[in-house]
């Protein structure tokens, strides 16, 4: 094995660990942003619930 080869089989490693890091992250912004319009959605409920207190 020469050291093209080497690093050809290091590029292709590199990429795919790339890939998995990339798929991590978009799962874990969807569960952030699915999060974030759950909590948006509690707010709006609880903001209701102190105008209704108030008046």
């Amino acid at each position: 094995m020469d050291n093209n080869q080497i690093w050809q089989i290091i590029a292709l490693e590199d990429d795919h660990y790339l890939s998995e890091q990339k798929l991590n992250l978009e799962l874990k912004s969807a569960l952030l942003t699915e999060f974030l319009q759950h909590l948006h959605i509690e707010f709006q409920h609880y903001g209701l619930e102190i105008q209704q207190f108030h008046v």
